[in-house]
């Protein structure tokens, strides 16, 4: 996915600036691990999954 492959790259140093809020998704258990994207728009979801924001928010599960 462009996304994560982008998000590496920035890791490693190369500087991204990103227009678009986002959060990341894991789920251990099931192996993802996703960058997900707000909105549902066809430029959106040509970088990877979005949140459709009529919808309800995400809620945050702090580690365990």
């Amino acid at each position: 996915m462009l996304l994560v492959r982008v998000t590496k790259q920035s890791l490693a140093g190369l500087v991204i600036h990103f227009e678009m809020p986002w959060a990341r998704l894991r789920v251990p258990r099931l192996g993802q691990d996703q960058i997900v994207l707000a909105g549902a728009t066809g430029h959106t979801l040509a970088f990877g999954p979005g949140h459709l924001l009529a919808s309800a928010a995400p809620a945050r599960v702090p580690p365990s």
